[in-house]
């Protein structure tokens, strides 16, 4: 295939999915998804090119910027408690990774065979830094990448495919005050990089890849997942399941729960669910089309160590369209339909989420009453903390 063709074709798997969108019913009872759908098509299109067409798989890097950044990269709604990091080498190759653990509450690496939209997507394995790796004494650590066994620490590649994932998932529970983890990779072995520019070849065939992504992430998830949701359990009702990684590299030691929300503006959501018991759990928002909700400017996730527990021992989060002045609110920023996601890492038990939708006026009538009252005062400073603490992470 020419250049020219695999542009072509591109370019008819773009307007392909931007046909999915703009069929979908219900922009014509919220409009303002069909501007969105144009915005999160160039946004997976801005992924496609960061993920699939530039990677260069012999001198690989993890990055904290391609995959999730506030207000840049939000689609496939990813976790806004995790300042992930990324990188993609060569499976047939081995590798050197070094780094300094610091101060997160929980770090996740997970390998994966290829990525979205390739044909043999997998994940390999997920390991817990702290559990499965040792670490020295002043938090510094040194693991091998290759598909064949070494001793010590090492994370398994797959040499049939010459794009491994590296996705690593630092969660992030005292915001203000803990610091992501610090990776860095290198070549164990003599050998010259493979690939140092894309010839046109490997244009022709990444160009492929990307649509094919696109695809994958609109035409198999995006648009498909909330009516799926709706048709499972109905709007305002949680579905649970455990991790999968052939979902979207889904985490085998998760837990999910997600809900479809349709809010009018004079109704709140109550969302109960007991104390898990985990080392990481926490609520966020996303659009109807799965992009995290802003949240670093407004509070539209919470988590573990954020959400203020009940004196029946329980955890209730109220979602309005405008702050209600209780500890757990969730605010949806404007949108009147979009989905909430829980997840729970290593929960010592099964969840199970109770939800309630009552008059925003008889809203307190409905929750302990021992439940504090939060100040306008108090939440702008609430968020203006969340979001020096965001922009650090992201070194803004």
């Amino acid at each position: 295939m020419s250049v020219e063709a695999a542009w072509q074709r591109y370019l008819d798997d773009c307007e392909q999915m931007r046909q999915v969108f703009l069929r979908d019913p219900i922009i014509e009872k919220y409009p303002l998804l069909k501007a969105n759908a144009h915005f999160l098509l160039q946004q997976t299109q801005a992924m496609a090119y960061n993920l699939v067409m530039a990677p260069l798989q012999d001198s690989p890097r993890f990055t904290s910027h391609n995959f999730f950044a506030p207000l840049l990269y939000t689609a496939h709604q990813p976790n806004p408690d995790f300042a992930y990091q990324i990188a993609f080498v060569n499976g047939t190759r081995r590798w050197r990774i070094t780094g300094k653990r610091n101060t997160a509450r929980w770090i996740d690496i997970q390998s994966l065979r290829g990525w979205w939209g390739e044909h043999d997507f997998g994940g390999l394995e997920n390991y817990d830094l702290d559990k499965d790796f040792k670490i020295e004494r002043d938090g510094s650590f040194e693991i091998i990448a290759s598909a064949d066994p070494a001793p010590g620490n090492w994370i398994r590649l797959d040499k049939s495919n010459p794009n491994n994932t590296l996705q690593v998932r630092p969660a992030m529970y005292d915001w203000e005050t803990e610091v992501p983890p610090e990776l860095h990779i290198e070549p164990l072995d003599d050998a010259p990089p493979t690939r140092v520019v894309h010839d046109e070849a490997e244009i022709v065939r990444r160009l492929q890849l990307c649509g094919e992504m696109i695809k994958h992430c609109i035409g198999r998830w995006t648009t498909k997942a909330s009516p799926k949701l709706v048709k499972m359990a109905g709007m305002n009702q949680f579905v649970t399941f455990k991790g999968d990684p052939a979902r979207g590299g889904a985490n085998p030691l998760a837990q999910y729960g997600q809900a479809p929300y349709e809010l009018a503006h004079d109704e709140a959501l109550i969302i109960e669910t007991e104390d898990p018991d985990a080392p990481y759990w926490g609520i966020s928002l996303g659009t109807w089309w799965w992009e995290t909700v802003d949240p670093t400017h407004h509070q539209s996730s919470i988590n573990g160590h954020q959400a203020v527990l009940d004196s029946d021992g329980k955890f209730r989060f109220v979602l309005t369209r405008n702050d209600p002045g209780v500890p757990n609110w969730l605010d949806p920023v404007g949108w009147d339909v979009g989905i909430l996601l829980l997840r729970w890492y290593r929960a010592t038990k099964e969840q199970r989420i109770s939800t309630k939708k009552v008059p925003v006026r008889e809203l307190r009538n409905h929750l302990p009453s021992d439940t504090p009252v939060v100040t306008p005062a108090q939440r702008k400073k609430e968020i203006e903390r969340r979001r020096r603490a965001v922009m650090r992470w992201y070194g803004y």
